[in-house]
């Protein structure tokens, strides 16, 4: 085959028979020499091109991209064909050989839509034929991946699904969520088989053995579990009709009693669940039933004080033990089953001690009026009318410190539960916490003020809640940190910001200085140079540091290095406020004019520099483009055209014969003009390469001074200093008119559709009708005019001039719009940008961007040359000016956009979370909300009745708080709906204008100043005042409250910054009236308060809210107390009166009343809530049982008292009387166990001689049997403790706690007090524990109705069930720890089999990932200690891979296990050799890896990326074989089990299919001895055909690779090959100028093709044909450019067609047969109407057309050519 030249043509020629236009063809680039084959993808989706360059290319069909190029030939390619399936190319190539390749796509396959989250986990089963997905939508799906088919749902999870896997037989499927829950399916029908609770966090591995009944799961939590497979399901135990309190099991499983607050207690079978029989007699709520060791008794304990017992096997009564006076809480039997021991509510009988003289503390002057006692016994706590908090030894009575500081009366004093600290607190609202041991105060709190009539510690001593006259309560947090002062500045501090982390301050100040100081320490980090004058505004977010000052400039830093990042010149005046958007994208600033302007972040401009010369006339093309400057180059005048995009020359122009003066492109960039002093004008051709002079324009007496071209470009205006502007035809040169009306000079022209404008020396602008030289309108501009513009919608004019001066002008009329001052010299150059909304004027001080009516946007100072012409950049993003030393400068424009606000200044302003709307504040006296997108507003908040000072809305964007100089701060809700002004939800009153607000984190609190020189904290929802913060000694200008709401910091006018850490947490308004009495319970969970209007009212102290109120009567209570437990309340007043409520968690019950024989002055329970203390206005001190009512004791005081507190041991009672405290101590005595409040646990030691107690005092004490002595106690729970167990081994105790712990202590510890040996940790309080028999497992209940079990080597959570609707409240475990029984608050009782075999630790932080090896000989794990673990199944470590510099994420093992990759948090990918821990270099990828996995042979690792990438790399090398990009991050990848597709999962919802392309041939096909010109897949794909010049036809099996037959007949090469469509077919064509047609099943000829030929001629060689979709037409196309279609039957020609001028390469059908594609020698393709052989459209390309071929929708056609390009034409 020969060649020929290209076209030597820069156009293409079109021709089309229809009327419609066609686009030139696009073209496909990067070939280095002819393209000689092309074809489509059969979705159209891609190109495919071969080269003689020897290689093929794959482009995008819609945008024309290059993909991929695939080299391997050693020939040139001459033919390829792209399989039915879209998944390979098979090429032909002059090396004699075919190649199969993969063909890349780049888009997904397929995809499976239905997740409504995020998709994060894959697994496909063994023969990828469907795959199971789990995404945060909490559904698994199941998925058959031929068609897409959604099969099923698996529904069931509460939280994401973060892992999946199919079991190996692909019967079952697993997965694991978020909550660490594990569910098992059945594969086939989707039913679920199992929920396991497995792990207490997210799932991050899960796995099936290849061949064993075991699972593996591992989580974020570090542990690694083993599973037993199949799991045995719960059964329940049905019976009861409420909460079943109490259950227990045999050791042997085999008998469960279960008892309930239905006061049933029942017998079970254990192994059927059959109930036995009722257990009758109780006549109370049972709490707690046991079985002696051999399941021969049972007993139970119940609410009403009765110890019942039983015969088991017959139900039989075994007595009843009755004694305590509450509800008996536990019992235990001992080994031997002849003892048993209860814990009661009571936990005392009663006893009397000699009395015991009372004891005065003397020391004060004034009477007391406040006691406390500490917890440990040691010290009493006083308080007086003067003004002094003493401490005194309880033992002796001495005053041992005195605590000053108060400026008040003392009105409450209390210790903090350690006893190392005291709170006192005075009439005024000032408390004062202070050391015990020296009385030094460590801290003074402020709150709203107002007598403290309460003070209470929180049990933990954490907190301190102060209850105010006022009717507030606040609660403090402690200690009390020292407030942190920043003093570098030397003037006031005006602005305050902090980052987003507040780990980092900013302060502006009138210093003109910008500080940044670490919050933490308060030290100085760094000052941010630049910053010339006082600090106006002030901001920080997305690492950006902005500050404004007076003269409208706005400054940036590095806030993490203080990088100075270039400044905005607003010009606008002051900036009174910005704020910087959330992304950091954009600033937004607002001043005195009400306008707030919004601002890119500045970035540097660009500059071009050029040939160095003094620029005499410059224009730019209508686009920006284009840049001419004009110049004296080595002595001749010169012109020099350049692109603006890169300041690249384009060309250089010469021919002026002196300097040249004016310059101007015509609208469509192909012609220059230019104007010189030698009185010429020029037009130069730009289109031509050699841009040749296209005429020359001679007839004005002096220098021309400006040119133009019309719109059309077929006309020029000039004008010159003999005053005249001439209009000329370019086209001949010829002069069509001259123009007369100016008197001076013509300094500029500029042409916008049929107007011409031009500007003089005459003082004068002239609007003409170019197509009548009549002039329009005359501008008088009243100086020299040196430069003009039309804006390009004609509606404006733009004159400049030496006034310094822009002037705007109306074109309609002429009337004068604006006047732009404010450049200080002559105006240079002016230019409007595309939209006429801007207009641009440069003078040798900078250049000015105004708006259309006048205002200053923005300007720019001037480069190091003054600019000597000024355009905006296309997109009118950036301002163009060629500098008057030839530089080009491109100069962003920063200015985004204006919104008019106030009327009046602005004062505050603030965006949103989101950056969408923006918040102002002024004058005005609103606060306006506004769309960013659009300006337009939004909402409006009103309510103020002056000016608005300052505004500031909450981090997360739900309230707006303004303050205003009407002395008041406003609250607003954001998100207020309806129309019109929305009106605040609070007001905060001050005494002053509000100078300072802080929205902080949600608004709740709100930070405000003014000129007192006090911050306040405000509850925002109450307008309470929370704190108040006083230090700074003048007025507090600026304020701000940290990141997470805990500190605010505050700028004052005596020059420093001051960090307070807020102490108070939360104000409560508790009654609208007076608080005249509180109580806290022991636990610190509840607050009672008593007020003035007759109520009492109880709160949750974790969340302020009000739990209940209990209504007092006809008269007020003066004093209320509330029983350790908040089972009891007791309150007194004047009507001589103690009332006694019981209480629930909700309610009160009907109180009890107590009659006393005075009013009540004070009363107080002592700390086991079993006594009440009340002191009467006789002067009598009682003690009453609070349960009974009954008088246990009094003694009398020496005055009436206003104060009494119980001794923590409740032996004595501390009273005021007068200026005296008195010491009582009680007769009365209770045999205690030594717990302090309930014991609520018995258990005996495994060998009977011990019993072990736990109790509220959160302590587990052992006892000596024999002399009832406690000989050990074990701490470290934090809250009362509910059950207890002792394992039968006799080395371990157990104890379960309302602190949601389980302590776990050694028995034979030494030491008097024992530190638990292990803590496990639960969600909710914990009702019940219990050992199995060997002590390796231990089963708990808790409040969350989850059973747990443990493995006690590992202290992990082996397995847990979800097992009750409520509060699961008992557990039992059978020796074995294999059965468990539950009972819990739905009424139900339930059996568990315990499914986890194994739990161990395999990261101490996070386990990211976890398989077994292919074998499941070994677990691997990864996470965040760095490091490839490799695990025995026994929970062995074997091995360590290291190496790793980042937590892991992710891991796969390689199917023959022999190497390892895992992923870091850093996003490199790291691949060891198992056998001898080698690490590969690490493959650095370009994001953060979310998953990975192996192909099935290995030899390929697919991750997928936060960056939506999903990469395959060789595990080989880690070369990066193939990257494709997904809409969002992939969170899931895996390669489908023959390796040919990845599925993936994203951040999006999508499942997606993608296409693996290996880079290189995946097989060659070898055979011809000749290059191989066609080759053609079969309609199904499993054959491919070839010709070659070895004058043969094979046809290949494509799963072989072999060539099952050779087809022989042709005499000479052959060209071209294609199958028919059913594929039984073959046709061919050959150099022997025949077609013919073959049996691919036999390989016989069938029929031949042939030009009946005259004596002696030569039959021309027939390059290609083929056959239409029917089969009934063959076309040919032969070396002499004929086209012929033959009737397929019989082999005769029935069209000729000769219209090629040369050979014809290629002939092709469309899809339905009714067109036909020509292409040839010529460069010409034609399409023609089969039917009729009529022409339908053409199309010459520059260069031979080798091969050609349809679009599959026929809408183009895409033709390969010698010009080393594919060309992409559309067809009509």
């Amino acid at each position: 085959m020969t060649t020929r030249l290209p076209l030597l043509t820069a156009l293409l020629s079109l021709i089309v028979s229809s009327a419609n236009a066609q686009q030139p063809p696009a073209v496909l680039a990067g070939h280095t020499d002819a393209v000689s084959t092309v074809r489509y993808s059969h979705d159209g989706q891609l190109i495919v091109t071969g080269s003689f360059d020897k290689t093929l290319k794959i482009y995008d069909a819609a945008g024309g991209e290059a993909l991929r190029t695939l080299a391997g030939h050693n020939g040139q390619v001459l033919s390829l064909a792209v399989s039915p399936n879209d998944r390979h190319v098979v090429s032909g190539s002059r090396d004699q050989t075919l190649k199969i390749w993969d063909l890349y796509h780049p888009a997904p396959l397929q995809q499976f839509v239905g997740h409504a989250e995020a998709v994060s986990a894959i697994a496909l089963n063994s023969g990828s034929d469907w795959f199971v997905t789990g995404g945060n939508d909490m559904v698994a799906k199941v998925w058959q991946r031929a068609d897409g088919m959604l099969l099923r749902d698996l529904v069931g999870h509460e939280a994401a699904i973060s892992r999946v896997a199919i079991r190996a037989d692909d019967t079952q499927v697993a997965t694991g969520d978020a909550a660490g829950s594990l569910r098992l399916w059945n594969a086939t029908d989707g039913t679920a088989l199992a929920s396991l609770g497995a792990h207490v966090a997210t799932i991050s591995g899960l796995a099936f053995h290849p061949t064993t009944d075991t699972m593996l799961s591992a989580a974020e939590d570090g542990t690694v579990k083993l599973w037993s497979l199949p799991p045995l399901p719960s059964q329940e135990i049905a019976g009861h009709t409420a909460a079943v309190t109490s259950v227990a099991v045999s050791a042997d499983g085999q008998v469960i009693v279960t008892a309930g607050a239905d006061e049933v207690v029942q017998v079970v079978n254990g192994e059927s669940g059959e109930l036995l029989r009722v257990l009758e007699g109780k006549t109370g709520a049972v709490q707690k039933v046991v079985l002696t060791a051999d399941a021969a008794l049972a007993a139970s304990a119940s609410a009403d004080g009765i110890v019942k017992r039983w015969n088991v096997a017959d139900g039989a009564d075994r007595l009843t033990l009755k004694g305590h006076t509450g509800a008996v809480n536990d019992i235990a039997f001992p080994p031997t089953g002849d003892q048993i021991a209860s814990a009661g509510a009571d936990g005392t009988v009663r006893l009397w001690r000699l009395p015991v003289a009372a004891r005065p503390l003397a020391g004060h002057t004034m009477p007391v009026t406040a006691v406390a006692t500490s917890t440990d016994g040691k010290w009493i706590a006083t308080g007086s009318v003067d003004k002094g908090v003493k401490i005194w030894t309880a033992a002796d009575g001495m005053a041992a410190q005195v605590v000053e500081g108060h400026a008040e009366a003392i009105s409450a004093v209390a210790f903090r539960k350690d006893d190392a600290q005291v709170a006192s607190a005075d009439i005024n609202g000032v408390v004062q916490v202070s050391n015990v041991a020296d009385g030094v105060s460590q801290g003074t709190l402020l709150g709203p003020t107002g007598k403290v009539s309460g003070l209470h510690y929180s049990a933990d001593g954490t907190q301190l809640i102060s209850v105010n006259e006022n009717g507030t309560f606040t609660t403090w947090g402690l200690p009390v940190v020292p407030a942190k002062a920043f003093a570098e500045h030397t003037d006031a501090v005006t602005h305050l910001a902090m980052d987003a982390d507040g780990k980092t301050t900013i302060s502006g100040s009138a210093d003109a200085t910008v500080r940044v100081f670490d919050a933490m320490t308060g030290m100085l980090v760094r000052q941010l140079a630049g910053q010339t004058d006082a600090v106006t505004a002030l901001d920080t977010a997305s690492g950006l540091v902005a500050t404004g000052n007076a003269a409208g400039t706005i400054r940036f830093w590095n806030l993490a290095d203080g990088a100075d990042r270039l400044a905005i010149q607003a010009g606008a005046g002051a900036v009174n406020n910005l704020a910087i958007h959330p992304q950091g994208s954009q600033i937004a600033t607002a001043g005195e004019d009400g306008v707030i302007r919004i601002w890119k972040i500045p970035v540097p401009a660009a500059t071009f520099a050029g040939t160095a010369f003094p620029v005499t006339a410059a224009a730019y093309s209508t686009d920006g483009t284009l840049v001419a400057a004009a110049g004296t180059v080595a002595g001749k005048p010169t012109i020099v055209v350049r692109n603006t995009a890169d300041g690249a020359a384009r060309a250089t122009l010469l021919g002026h014969a002196a300097e040249i003066t004016s310059l101007s492109f015509s609208a469509d960039k192909t012609k220059l003009v230019s104007g010189s002093a030698d009185k010429t004008a020029r037009v130069w051709n730009l289109a031509d390469p050699k841009f040749p002079e296209l005429a020359n324009f001679a007839g004005h007496d002096a220098a021309v001074t400006a040119v133009a071209f019309s719109a059309d470009g077929q006309q020029v205006f000039s004008g010159a200093a003999d005053n005249s502007i001439k209009q000329w035809q370019v086209a001949d040169a010829v002069e069509i008119r001259a123009l007369a009306g100016h008197t001076g000079a013509i300094s500029d022209l500029a042409v916008v559709g049929t107007v011409l404008l031009s500007g003089s020396a005459d003082q004068s602008a002239k609007t003409w009708n170019t197509a009548t030289g009549a002039v329009v309108k005359s501008l008088a501009h009243g100086a020299a005019v040196s430069t003009v513009a039309l804006s390009p919608d004609g509606k404006l004019i733009a004159t400049g001039g030496a006034a310094k001066t822009v002037k705007l002008w109306s074109a309609a009329d002429g009337a004068a719009v604006a006047t732009l001052s404010g450049h200080a010299g002559a105006i240079q150059s002016v230019a409007f940008d595309a939209g006429s909304q801007r207009v641009a004027s440069c003078a040798e001080d900078g250049i000015r961007i105004w708006d259309d009516g006048g205002l200053l946007l923005e300007q720019f100072g001037a480069a190091a040359a003054a600019p000597a012409k000024v355009a905006f950049e296309a997109s009118g993003d950036a301002v163009l000016h060629l500098d008057a030393t030839h530089n080009l400068h491109a100069t962003p424009i920063n200015l985004v956009s204006t919104i008019a606000s106030e009327a009046g200044a602005i004062t505050g302003l603030d965006y949103s979370p989101d950056g969408t709307t923006l918040f102002s504040g002024g004058a005005d006296k609103v606060v306006r909300q506004w769309t960013v997108e659009t300006g337009q507003p939004a909402k409006t908040f009103a309510g103020p009745t002056d000016a608005i000072t300052c505004l500031d809305l909450s981090d997360d964007g739900m309230k707006i708080i303004a303050g205003c100089a009407d002395k008041s701060a406003y609250v607003w809700p954001v998100a207020a709906a309806g129309a019109g002004n929305v009106m605040p939800e609070t007001v905060l009153v001050h005494a002053a204008a509000v100078a300072g607000v802080s929205a902080g984190l949600d608004g709740t609190r709100v930070a405000t100043s003014s000129d007192d020189a006090v911050v306040r904290v405000w509850d925002s929802a109450s307008g309470d005042i929370l704190e108040q913060i006083s230090g700074h000694a003048m007025p507090v200008q600026a304020v701000l409250l940290s990141t997470d709401n805990k500190a605010v910091l505050s700028a004052s006018a005596d020059k420093t910054v001051r960090i307070t850490a807020l102490t108070a947490t939360r104000v409560v308004r508790s009654t609208p009236g007076k608080n005249m009495d509180s109580s806290l319970s022991a636990d610190g969970a509840w607050l009672v308060t008593a007020s003035d209007d007759k109520f009492v009212r109880i709160w949750n102290t974790t969340d302020g809210q009000q739990l209940f109120e209990v209504a007092t009567g006809a008269a007020a209570l003066t004093s209320i107390s509330l029983k350790a437990d908040k089972t009891q309340l007791a309150g007194g007043g004047a009507d001589m009166n103690v009332q006694v409520w019981p209480l629930t968690a909700t309610a009160a019950g009907t109180a009890v009343s107590i009659t006393t024989p005075s009013p009540v002055l004070t009363l107080r329970y002592n700390s086991a809530g079993t006594q009440l203390a009340v002191s009467g206005a006789d002067g009598q001190l009682r003690v009453y049982d609070p349960g009974s009512g009954v008088l246990l004791e009094q003694q009398a005081a020496t005055v009436a008292s206003p104060c009494v507190a119980f001794s923590e041991d409740g032996l004595n009672v501390v009273s005021g009387e007068g200026n005296e405290a008195v010491v009582h101590t009680l007769s009365y005595e209770k045999q205690l166990a030594g717990h302090e409040g309930e014991v609520t646990a018995v258990a005996y030691t495994a060998d009977g001689a011990s019993l072990i107690s736990a109790g509220m005092d959160k302590t587990v004490r052992l006892w000596n049997l024999a002399d009832g002595t406690q000989t050990r106690t074990f701490t470290g729970a934090t809250d009362v403790l509910t059950d207890l167990s002792v394992a039968t081994e006799g080395m371990r105790v157990a104890a379960s706690s309302v602190d949601k712990n389980v302590y776990v202590w050694d028995l034979a510890a030494t030491t008097p007090e024992a530190a638990p040996l292990a803590t496990l940790t639960h969600a909710e309080i914990v009702t019940g524990v219990e050992f199995s028999g060997e002590a390796s497992r231990l089963a708990t209940s808790s409040g969350d109705g989850v059973i747990r079990v443990w493995d006690l080597a590992a202290q992990r959570e082996l397995e847990r069930f979800a097992a009750h609707t409520g509060a699961a409240q008992a557990v039992s475990l059978t020796a074995d720890g294999k059965m468990l029984v539950s009972g819990g608050a739905d009424k139900l009782a339930k059996i568990h089999h315990v499914s986890a075999t194994r739990v161990f630790v395999a990261d101490q932080t996070q386990v990211a990932a976890a398989q077994f090896v292919p074998d499941g000989t070994q677990i691997v794990t990864a996470g965040s200690e760095m490091l490839v673990k490799l695990w025995g199944l026994d929970g062995t470590m074997a091995k360590q891979l290291a190496g790793a510099q980042a937590p892991l994420t992710d891991l796969a093992v390689r199917p023959d296990a022999a190497q390892v990759v895992a992923a870091d948090a850093e996003g490199r990918l790291l691949a060891w050799t198992v056998a001898d821990g080698t690490l590969a270099p690490a493959i650095e990828t370009a994001s953060a890896i979310h998953d990975l996995s192996y192909s099935s042979d290995g030899g390929r690792i697919v991750v997928g990326a936060a960056d939506n990438a999903i990469r395959v790399y060789s595990s080989a090398d880690g070369a990066l074989l193939q990257q494709q990009t997904a809409a969002a991050p992939v969170l899931a990848v895996c390669f489908t089990s023959d390796g040919a597709d990845i599925v993936s999962g994203s951040e999006d919802h999508s499942v997606s299919s993608w296409g693996y392309a290996a880079p290189t041939a995946v097989r060659d096909l070898t055979g011809h001895t000749g290059p191989v010109y066609s080759v053609a897949y079969s309609s199904d794909g499993s054959l491919i055909a070839s010709a070659s010049a070895d004058q043969s036809i094979r046809i290949w099996d494509v799963a072989s690779g072999m060539s099952s037959k050779q087809l022989s007949g042709h005499v000479g090469a052959v060209y071209g090959v294609r199958f028919s469509a059913d594929g039984k077919q073959l046709l061919s064509a050959g150099a022997d100028g025949t077609a013919r047609i073959w049996d691919t099943d036999s390989g016989n000829e069938l029929k031949k093709f042939a030009v009946e030929l005259e004596e002696g001629e030569s039959a021309a060689p027939v390059f290609d044909a083929a056959i239409s979709t029917n089969g009934q037409i063959i076309a040919t196309g032969d070396a002499l450019g004929h086209v012929r279609l033959w009737n397929a039957a019989n082999a005769q020609v029935t069209q000729l067609i000769s219209d090629h001028e040369d050979a014809v390469y290629r002939v092709e059908f469309n899809a339905d047969g009714s067109r036909l594609l020509t292409s040839g020698h010529a460069g010409t393709i034609f399409v023609w109407n089969v039917s009729n052989a009529a022409q339908v459209a053409n199309s010459t390309f520059p260069a031979v057309t080798y091969s050609a071929s349809y679009a599959p929708d026929g809408t183009s056609v895409v033709a390969a050519g010698a010009d080393h390009q594919a060309h992409v034409l559309k067809l009509p």
